[in-house]
């Protein structure tokens, strides 16, 4: 029986460099932030449903402080 606390694996593919890499989102968390680990570029990560290891992945949205 799984733990309630266990993170979920999943696959990414980086838009802006196509690198692929496995990653362990929390269970609790509906969408996850990371960086490419090929790249660095901050990406948002969702599950796409609970059978799939594949993850929807989008570019973040990048905050620029206010002067």
């Amino acid at each position: 029986m799984p733990e309630l606390n266990a993170g979920r694996p999943g696959m990414y593919r980086c838009p802006v460099c196509s690198y692929r890499d496995l990653v362990e989102l929390e269970q609790s968390a509906e969408r996850h932030s990371i960086e490419c680990g090929n790249c660095g570029t901050p990406l948002d990560l969702a599950p796409r449903d609970v059978h799939s290891l594949q993850l929807s992945v989008q570019i973040a949205e990048i905050r620029l402080p206010s002067p």
